[in-house]
């Protein structure tokens, strides 16, 4: 579906996949807006990985949003030869160095992503994979660090 799909016939198209008429959805992040896939959904194929790590949580939790049978499956296909992989790659880094570190106080250290991504204002990604876009791959990496 197209992000200019008219909302009739992207509600028909969910309702098919959830009627199970249809096997798999290809929607881009336009479509996704007020789509319900629960029912239906068991894998979910990240290949648009937007540079908002907060927009990334709110895709992953829209299939299980609700009392589920069956676990969803998440996947994200990335090309390693981007900037935007190099730069995801520091960040989950990062946060996962946060997580050893702070992860010891907590006694559910799994939700320290999310309130480490909810404490942060979504504008601050946007700036710094706009920014990071700007710096020599050679130099991301210590770039990144000075961060």
């Amino acid at each position: 579906m197209l992000g200019q799909t008219l909302a009739l016939a992207r509600r028909a198209a969910a309702e098919r996949f959830n009627a199970g008429e249809a096997h798999f959805l290809v929607f881009m992040e336009a479509d996704g807006q007020g789509i319900a896939l629960q029912r239906s959904c068991h894998t979910l194929i990240q290949v648009d990985l937007p540079w908002n790590p907060m927009r990334l949580r709110q895709r992953v939790g829209r299939p299980n949003r609700y009392v589920r049978r069956h676990a969803v499956d998440v996947l994200m296909l990335c090309n390693t030869d981007t900037v935007e992989s190099l730069i995801w790659e520091r960040l989950v880094g990062k946060i996962q160095r946060i997580t050893q570190i702070l992860g010891q106080a907590m006694d559910e250290p799994e939700d320290l992503l999310e309130l480490v991504l909810d404490m942060t204002d979504p504008s601050m990604f946007t700036s710094l994979f706009v920014k990071a876009s700007r710096v020599p791959r050679e130099r991301l990496g210590a770039w990144f660090d000075d961060v």
